[in-house]
């Protein structure tokens, strides 16, 4: 004979409750790893595209002053000479917290700024691709410099 419910009553029953609280909670124990791993790379993502557009930015800005625009990878601000005042900021950003940021060529680690001339072509002769990583993801970036002088990214190692 199944269960009833007196007439009027309404709800769920205390077994009712615990069994979906339980249900709940193993689906998203069972959820969580992929998720993280899901976030990592949107950080990854979202930090490429911010390096890049600070690239383009740089670029832009030395075709429209006229003059040497520095990117400095290390420290992610681009600075110019303005009004005679050299190594004045133009953009500075916050370093990337959870991501590893480097660059690595011949397998010696160092990051060297991308200078831009009043062309918007790199006054630098050679640019270390940046490589964007991050320890809870096997996920990776790649930000690179093409002969133009514009930014190119391509998902996994440099």
């Amino acid at each position: 004979m199944p269960l009833s419910r007196p007439a009027g009553t309404r709800g769920f029953t205390l077994i009712e409750l615990v069994v979906t609280v339980a249900v709940l909670g193993i689906l998203t124990t069972m959820a969580l790893p992929s998720f993280r791993s899901f976030l990592a790379s949107q950080r990854i993502k979202t930090a490429s595209f911010d390096l890049m557009s600070m690239i383009t930015i740089a670029r832009s800005e030395a075709i429209k002053r006229n003059t040497d625009v520095t990117f400095d990878t290390v420290a992610l601000q681009i600075t110019a000479t303005v009004s005679g005042v050299p190594n004045t900021v133009l953009q500075q950003r916050e370093p990337f917290t959870g991501l590893t940021l480097g660059c690595i060529s011949g397998g010696v680690p160092g990051c060297n700024p991308a200078i831009y001339a009043s062309s918007g072509r790199l006054k630098t002769p050679l640019f270390i691709p940046l490589q964007i990583s991050s320890p809870s993801t096997n996920n990776v970036s790649c930000i690179s410099i093409d002969l133009s002088g514009r930014p190119a990214s391509k998902t996994g190692n440099c």
